[in-house]
Formats: C-alpha cells, sequence, structure tokens
C-alpha cells in the first residue's frame, strides 16, 4: 500500500510548480508592457515620481541620480535643465538637491 503522506507532499510540490509558473508568466507579461507604449514607440515613459516632481515644478535628486538620467526620466532636454539651474554643476549632484523644472 502506498505511503498516503508521500502522495500528498507529492500533490502539494504539483500545486507550488504551477503556482510558481502562473506568477512567472504574469510578471513577464507585466514587465513587458504589453500596452505597446514605451521602447520603440516613442513615447518616454515617466515613474510615478518623477511625474509628481512634473507637478510640483521641483525634482528632488535621489543616491545615483545623474543629470542625463534625471533629463531622461522627466522627458526634458539636459539644457534646458541647466539653463533654469545655472548653480547646479551636473558632475556633482548630491541626494536630496533640488533642481527646478521648466
Amino acid at each position: 500500500m502506498p505511503d498516503r503522506s508521500s502522495n500528498y507532499l507529492g500533490r502539494f510540490i504539483a500545486v507550488l510548480a504551477l503556482l510558481a509558473a502562473f506568477v512567472l508568466v504574469a510578471v513577464v507579461v507585466t514587465g513587458t508592457g504589453g500596452s505597446g507604449s514605451g521602447e520603440g514607440s516613442g513615447e518616454t515613459r515617466t515613474s510615478p515620481d518623477a511625474r509628481r516632481s512634473l507637478n510640483k515644478g521641483v525634482y528632488v535628486v535621489k543616491p545615483g541620480d545623474t543629470l542625463s538620467g534625471i533629463s531622461a526620466k522627466l522627458g526634458i532636454e539636459p539644457d534646458d535643465l541647466l539653463k533654469i539651474n545655472p548653480d547646479v554643476d551636473p558632475q556633482i549632484l548630491s541626494a536630496g538637491q533640488r533642481i527646478r523644472l521648466p
């Protein structure tokens, strides 16, 4: 007679594998955008933080930010950011620094 505990364990592992596969598919589908926007479509994606910054007219520099990265994230030319912020040194940005937006 087969051991029932090993039978239940096998079914439990099968259910876990099925759930893991479902989660993986969901992550891949949502990670690709699915809506046709973003890469290749000519649209610039902005993060929720970037959208809030655009509403306030100020961007707060985060650790690791660069001027070119900020401009790409916000869809603003780096030269436009420098014109509005002549005191900002693009080589030396510090976390917490505020950059005015056009």
